[in-house]
């Protein structure tokens, strides 16, 4: 998700993202690309057993929920939720901002409740993928090279951020952990980034020899770049992952946050995300190469995306996965359904097991304000249990004024920092 809140890569998303020119009204059928991962897109190292599951957003990387939010937000019963509508794992992002204090100390009641949240879950069958979703060092969102890169300092403390991490959560097993070691990496190439990852798999490997280990490519982890990771060919217990966010343009449609917000026209799946007409409106205030981003996607493109990733892996040991992909719930849900449809189709047929971005946020399989099933979960292939009256929003005032403000920010003319700075604590 964080790649595509950043203003910056605009200009080069043209380049990473953009699709072949094909015709989705006449394409030709395509043909299933070679299975990948294991058969009906489960994935298996170490008995550490994944096939579909969702992404716990906020609870550990929002510096505006309170305690008393943080645990309304995410708790026991969503977690029997979630595996009753038929996902096998959660994966929780973790901030630093949010775990640790300035000076490096661990805030003893969100390490508690991450330890209940990932007991909880293995508790209820659900395996759980533990990530770094950002550091000070490698803020999400943030503005040029980030520090993490520039500093050997940096690096030997996000070094000890894991060494820490494993000490806590290492008893767990390790059919039931995996650690991925930092969420969209943004290094200045992807020697830096290597010799990064390398340090840190290193530390971990000295004190975890068998924990399942996952590995996102530079780059926001787009799929495009997966095959620039350099890993050690004797560790099977390693898996490449990647994140899914195409066409931009539809994925975040009027998300507040980002430039091509300020676009209201008409938006469509399939073909062009910005019907023809209405390109003018996107280019004039946005720039052109909004406009190159326009190019007409469809499963089709969907499953090239995929079959080139997995062409240019070629044979290896290390599977792949997909740990983000989700489209905005300001997308009509007709479009929303059928892209989520393709989506997990052409994974499934890959055998790519995958991780939705998330479980109750903007793109959530619930509704951010109801918390109940949006519609987007039986395009995915999932259960729609029972809700009791017992699940439905709890939040303080406070909270409950951020999420307005968040969807209403773009027209308050407002920015999130400012929205932080006028009505929250400060980071």
């Amino acid at each position: 998700l964080a790649y595509s809140i950043f203003p910056e890569p605009l200009r080069i998303l043209p380049i990473l993202f953009k699709s072949p020119s094909y015709d989705c009204e006449n394409s030709v059928p395509i043909t299933p690309s070679i299975p990948i991962n294991k058969p009906e897109n489960s994935m298996s190292l170490n008995e550490f057993s994944i096939k579909r599951g969702t992404n716990i957003s906020e609870v550990f990387i929002s510096t505006y929920l309170s305690d008393h939010d943080r645990d309304q937000f995410f708790n026991i019963r969503d977690i029997k939720q979630i595996s009753r509508m038929g996902l096998d794992h959660i994966r929780i992002p973790i901030s630093e901002e949010v775990m640790w204090t300035h000076k490096g100390k661990q805030i003893v009641k969100q390490f508690e409740r991450l330890e209940r949240a990932i007991s909880d879950s293995i508790d209820n069958k659900l395996n759980v993928i533990l990530c770094v979703h950002g550091l000070r060092s490698h803020p999400i969102p943030g503005k040029g090279v980030p520090t993490l890169f520039k500093s050997v300092k940096k690096v030997k403390e996000f070094r000890k951020k894991w060494l820490e991490l494993s000490n806590l959560f290492g008893h767990f097993p390790v059919k039931n952990l995996a650690y991925e070691i930092l969420n969209e990496p943004r290094a200045p190439s992807d020697q830096d980034w290597n010799q990064v990852l390398k340090k840190i798999y290193l530390s971990i490997r000295e004190k975890e020899p068998k924990r399942t280990l996952l590995f996102g490519s530079n780059f926001y982890q787009v799929p495009e770049r997966i095959k620039t990771l350099v890993l050690p060919d004797n560790d099977p217990n390693i898996i490449r992952t990647f994140h899914l966010y195409y066409p931009f343009l539809l994925t975040h449609y009027k998300a507040n946050w980002l430039r091509n917000g300020e676009y209201e026209g008409p938006i469509q799946y399939p073909g062009r995300p910005i019907p023809n007409e209405y390109t003018k409106d996107l280019i004039e205030p946005l720039g052109s190469h909004m406009g190159q981003n326009n190019n007409p996607v469809s499963k089709i493109v969907f499953a090239k995306v995929l079959r080139d990733a997995a062409k240019a892996i070629g044979a290896t040991s290390h599977p792949i996965h997909c740990g983000e992909f989700g489209c905005i719930d300001t997308v009509p849900i007709e479009a929303r359904k059928l892209w989520y449809s393709d989506v997990v189709e052409c994974l499934q047929t890959d055998g790519i097991p995958w991780t939705n971005w998330d479980w109750k946020g903007n793109f959530g399989i619930l509704d951010q304000e109801t918390w109940r099933p949006s519609g987007i979960q039986h395009p995915m292939g999932l259960n729609t249990p029972k809700w009791s009256s017992a699940q439905k929003p709890h939040l303080s005032l406070k909270s409950k004024i951020r999420r307005r403000l968040g969807r209403y920010a773009r027209r308050l003319g407002l920015r999130r920092s400012r929205i932080r700075v006028l009505f929250f604590r400060k980071p």
